[in-house]
């Protein structure tokens, strides 16, 4: 005699709202998650040269004040 083991509905009822529930988190989740650490993983542009002005401007060795305007993003906040 071969014994097979039936699954109750109580363990099917179990295993189905785990598995929703899973669904649901993993939908919500990844997106949650990539729109938390996405700005954190982006290439800054810390590194960009700025035009500031012709050379002549600026006497070598001596500290010139410059104005500029710079627009930037750091994660959600523009300035």
């Amino acid at each position: 005699m071969s014994e097979e083991k039936q699954m109750s509905r109580r363990d099917f009822t179990g295993l189905a709202v785990w598995a929703i529930g899973g669904l649901i988190t993993a939908g919500l989740g990844i997106p949650a998650l990539s729109y938390i650490i996405g700005p954190a993983l982006q290439r800054s542009g810390a590194h960009t040269q700025i035009w500031l002005g012709a050379a002549p401007k600026g006497a070598l060795g001596i500290p010139t004040l410059f104005h500029a305007k710079l627009h930037g993003k750091s994660g959600w906040a523009r300035h």
